[in-house]
């Protein structure tokens, strides 16, 4: 054998999917930056970028018309794209847009508040071949030079896999058969590794944790969190890879007949063996098996980081430090949950059984206890066909039933599917 055959690389072998990453995330310029600028466009404007010499510093992310916001938000996207072109050279495929839909007026967490921006960075069809995580942590590492980052529960780290290993291969009708399954099979399992608010994210596609986009052949997972570090981001990504690889060589057909749903535990094991197939030189598994093990641990029970603990971990581990111990609390309640005045209701948007009782705890001294079923129709068991409860413990009562009164909350079925009954309750709108 010649010297060159002994000497060439081994071409990897197993699953190797491409990938694309959409990050959302806020972005506020550093403070020495800013002033720099400020300073520079009065000495040698005509050597400033355009993007610099728009960019309006005393414009609050919460006043000023949409058009002036939406400038801004274009101005900030140039100057993260120039930095990536600076950082990774000519043809590398990443850009940067901005995004309204953050709501940077609805900030309160960050310090700072009004000088936030929202935007999007997005990455080219990447191959799990190349060293892709220093790619990742050289796009953190180069625009945080510039900006501070923030991120909460609007924002989401979307992540597109495609079979590869070229971009012209796509998903075949049967490979999505198996895609779909996955989705199905591991659901609840996969949710116990989430924060609760990204659980039942309607943003999220409802219970689907995967779509297939038909145009790019690619399969897209929108259920996780947003990210503020490469670290996390590069665990968000090695996520939807493992679970790309367990949809095509998991056997369904032998768990057809099981009575139970696998739970995280099943899926972080499932998941170790997957990334064992991907390239180990550019998929490093040890760090990701770790971090869902602290996924499964800290939100367990629907507990919950704050916003302000999030980023405190995020800007930590952006600084290669070890994230700070926290101890995190349980989930706020959903916002439609809120009870009416003079009522503590415990209902939300919940699954239900399709005949059911729901508790209802009121606070008005001598209200009359009520039992009842919830049918089909979303009809309670008032009125005549109440009884009064003779059982100790919470009062237990029909959902509340809609009332001629505009201003009285209302029981809504919300759908209806087999034998179970989502509905929600609904309080009036506020009147000014």
């Amino acid at each position: 054998m010649s010297s060159s055959g002994r000497n060439k690389k081994a071409l990897p072998t197993g699953p190797l999917p491409l990938f694309g990453v959409e990050i959302e995330i806020y972005v506020k310029i550093h403070k020495d930056l800013e002033e720099k600028i400020r300073d520079r466009r009065y000495r040698d404007i005509h050597s400033m970028p355009m993007y610099w010499l728009e960019w309006d510093f005393d414009l609050q992310n919460g006043q000023g018309n949409l058009e002036k916001k939406a400038k801004q938000r274009e101005c900030v996207g140039k100057a993260v794209r120039e930095i990536i072109d600076v950082t990774l050279g000519a043809n590398h495929g990443w850009t940067c847009e901005s995004d309204a839909s953050l709501k940077e007026w609805a900030l309160t967490e960050p310090p700072d508040v009004r000088k936030w921006w929202g935007i999007e960075i997005i990455s080219p069809p990447m191959s799990v071949t190349k060293h892709w995580q220093e790619e990742i942590e050289l796009i953190f590492q180069a625009v945080g030079r510039h900006f501070d980052f923030w991120t909460n529960e609007c924002c989401a780290c979307h992540v597109h896999v495609s079979p590869g290993p070229t971009k012209k291969v796509k998903y075949t009708t049967p490979q999505l058969v198996r895609m779909a399954k996955g989705a199905f099979f591991w659901e609840e399992a996969f949710k116990e590794l989430l924060p609760p608010e990204r659980r039942n994210n309607r943003y999220a596609l409802a219970n689907h944790m995967v779509f297939a986009s038909s145009e790019l052949g690619t399969v897209e997972l929108r259920r996780q969190a947003g990210v503020a570090s490469a670290m996390t981001a590069i665990h968000r990504i090695l996520f939807a890879l493992t679970l790309h690889v367990s949809a095509f060589r998991y056997d369904f057909d032998g768990v057809k007949t099981r009575k139970t749903r696998p739970d995280a535990a099943e899926l972080i094991r499932e998941l170790a063996g997957c990334i064992k197939k991907l390239p180990g030189d550019t998929c490093h598994g040890s760090r990701f098996i770790n971090f869902l093990y602290w996924c499964q641990e800290s939100y367990a029970g629907n507990k919950c980081y704050s916003e302000k603990q999030i980023n405190i971990r995020e800007k930590a581990l952006r600084e290669g430090k070890t994230p700070p111990k926290q101890t995190p609390g349980p989930a706020p309640p959903p916002m439609n949950a809120a009870p009416a005045a003079g009522q503590r209701a415990t209902t939300s948007t919940t699954s239900l059984p399709l005949r059911t009782t729901q508790t209802v705890r009121t606070s008005q001294p001598g209200a009359p206890a009520r039992t009842g079923t919830m049918g089909r129709g979303g009809g309670g068991g008032g009125g005549n066909n109440s009884r009064t409860s003779n059982t100790r413990g919470p009062v237990i009562v029909s959902p509340p039933l809609p009332s001629r009164r505009s201003d009285a909350p209302r029981a809504v079925v919300t759908s209806v599917s087999g034998n179970r009954t989502i509905y929600e309750v609904r309080q009036p709108p506020e009147r000014y």
